[in-house]
């Protein structure tokens, strides 16, 4: 099992929005290719969020970033809006996972 890791900095007064959004486009997010588990994660406090996304294959996380459906909603007008006053770009990577509870 891999997960892909998408990390956002933002400034701290856009989480709010951040989670809107997320909390908006769950039904988008959930037809990710490949991706069995999603979860999201945001701090008000520092600005930080990310996207966790598990897949059963390398093959698939490898996948993901370049599948119509993650450039789609990585380009949404409300999610670039908010990375356009981001403080760090976004940053992707991919981990084995090495075990689960």
């Amino acid at each position: 099992m891999y997960a892909g890791i998408t990390i956002f900095h933002l400034r701290p007064e856009d989480i709010g929005e951040f989670d809107r959004l997320v909390a908006d486009r769950l039904a988008e997010f959930k037809q990710l290719p490949g991706a069995t588990r999603l979860l999201f994660l945001s701090d008000a406090a520092t600005g930080k969020a990310a996207a966790l996304a598990l897949y059963e294959t390398e093959a698939e996380v490898s996948a993901a970033p370049v599948s119509a459906s993650y450039q789609r909603l990585l380009n949404l007008p409300e999610l670039q809006a908010l990375l356009a006053r981001a403080t760090e770009p976004v940053k992707r990577e991919t981990l084995r996972v090495v075990a689960q509870l």
